[in-house]
């Protein structure tokens, strides 16, 4: 057991799982139906449902996750909405008549807090997926294909920069 938990096994596999924990989503899945938003949404943040249904990340939500992805939209709103009225007025008078901060800004932490726990659930953020185990892009470049890499330029004779360079251009369609 490794200072961080149980290793990974050679063949990708973790723990118990009988399958390895990386989960590839390609963009040749077949396109998702975006739902209808949630009702009363602001306009820019009824765009950022139309952008999140149509990325990649969609593809490995399930129904189960509506809820979810609702939950983060509306909090999304309430966000929007609160900043609009806390810049309007970030200092109000106390109960006392003395200047203090509004309580909008203890909403808005709130909500900060909400929203990014929500991403990193939803693999929102290129860490998020990596500690999800999602891969998205045309392909996985894993240290056996790189590996083999390497062996096919020892035996054809190959030229070190034109194997850089092939190794450069799959990491970069697999990123």
């Amino acid at each position: 057991m490794g200072s961080r938990g149980p290793l990974t096994k050679a063949d990708g596999r973790q723990g118990h799982r009988p399958e390895p924990i990386v989960r590839a989503i390609g963009p040749s899945r077949a396109p998702i139906d975006t739902p209808p938003s949630p009702r009363g949404l602001l306009k820019e943040i009824r765009a950022e449902w139309d952008v999140f249904w149509s990325s990649d990340i969609a593809g490995a939500l399930t129904e189960v996750d509506h809820a979810v992805v609702v939950r983060l939209f509306r909090y999304r709103d309430e966000h929007a909405r609160c900043w609009r009225a806390y810049r309007r007025a970030r200092v109000v008078s106390g109960s006392k008549g003395q200047p203090r901060l509004s309580p909008l800004a203890a909403q808005l932490a709130f909500l900060d807090g909400a929203i990014a726990r929500l991403e990193r659930e939803l693999g929102c953020t290129p860490l998020s997926r990596a500690r999800l185990g999602l891969v998205i892009g045309e392909g996985m470049l894993t240290a056996a294909a790189v590996n083999a890499m390497v062996d096919q330029g020892g035996e054809h004779g190959e030229e070190t920069g034109v194997l850089e360079a092939e190794v450069a251009d799959r990491w970069r369609r697999a990123n």
